[in-house]
């Protein structure tokens, strides 16, 4: 579990975020798993199915992000992490997607910051190319 999480995830704020289509999908668990390690590709195609869809995402994919950005240990595909977030992130400017809501701001804003911040260190030393250019999407979205 993401360590001391902005929104634990006993909170309230989880159930009442909106979720994408038709599926009330609930990223807690997967969010879990990723942190101990375990069934990385599964949460990661679960994350590409049910919180980014054809473009769309909601506010369950802004929420994740942020628990993302709080992992206490950096996942093995860490690129996944860059290009999920970077793909969050350029889909919700899209008219189609919700805007990120006032509660969420200042949490998905520091996010944001961490997770620049850790793709500039990862750029210095990548020599995996799809690390690197999943890590420059964050820093240039």
């Amino acid at each position: 579990m993401p360590a001391k999480s902005w929104v634990p995830f006993d909170s309230a704020k989880w159930e009442s975020a909106k979720w994408l289509h038709q599926w009330n999908y609930d990223p807690r668990p997967a969010l879990e798993r990723l942190a101990r390690g375990e069934a990385e590709a599964k949460v990661w195609e679960e994350f590409w199915n049910y919180l980014h869809h054809q473009g769309d995402v909601c506010e369950r994919s802004y929420l994740t992000v942020v628990a993302l950005s709080q992992l206490p240990r950096a996942p093995h595909e860490k690129w996944q992490l860059y290009a999920f977030a970077a793909t969050v992130e350029i889909e919700r400017h899209q008219k189609a997607n919700p805007d990120l809501p006032d509660w969420l701001k200042p949490e998905y804003r520091r996010a944001w910051t961490k997770l620049t911040d850790m793709a500039l260190d990862d750029l210095r030393s990548a020599e995996d190319d799809l690390l690197a250019r999943s890590a420059l999407g964050v820093v240039l979205s």
